[in-house]
C-alpha cells in the first residue's frame, strides 16, 4: 500500500513540477500533456514525444525515472515472493 501511494504522490508532484517548469520553454503545454509525459516517464517506455528541457524538468524526470525503476522491481519482488510461496505450498 505505501509503494503505490508513494508512486502516486510522484506522479502527481512530478506531472505538476514539469508543467509549471516546461510550460513555455518546452513541448509540455497542457495537463493532459504532463501526465502522458509522467506515464510513460515511470513505466521507463519513453516514446519521446514529449521530454523536458529546462534543468528543473530534467531533475523531475529523474527523480521519476528512479521511482519507476524502484516501483517495478518492488512489484517483481512481491509477484516472485507470491509464487515461490505457491509453489512451496504445493
Amino acid at each position: 500500500g505505501l509503494i503505490v501511494f508513494l508512486v502516486v504522490v510522484s506522479i502527481v508532484i512530478t506531472s505538476t513540477a514539469v508543467l509549471h517548469f516546461e510550460k513555455d520553454v518546452g513541448n509540455i503545454k497542457t495537463a493532459e500533456d504532463a501526465l502522458w509525459w509522467t506515464f510513460i516517464t515511470i513505466t521507463t517506455v519513453g516514446y519521446g514525444d514529449y521530454y523536458p528541457v529546462t534543468s528543473f524538468g530534467k531533475l523531475s524526470a529523474s527523480l521519476l525515472i528512479a521511482t519507476g525503476i524502484g516501483f517495478f522491481g518492488a512489484v517483481i519482488s512481491f509477484v516472485t515472493d507470491k509464487v515461490n510461496s505457491i509453489k512451496s505450498n504445493a
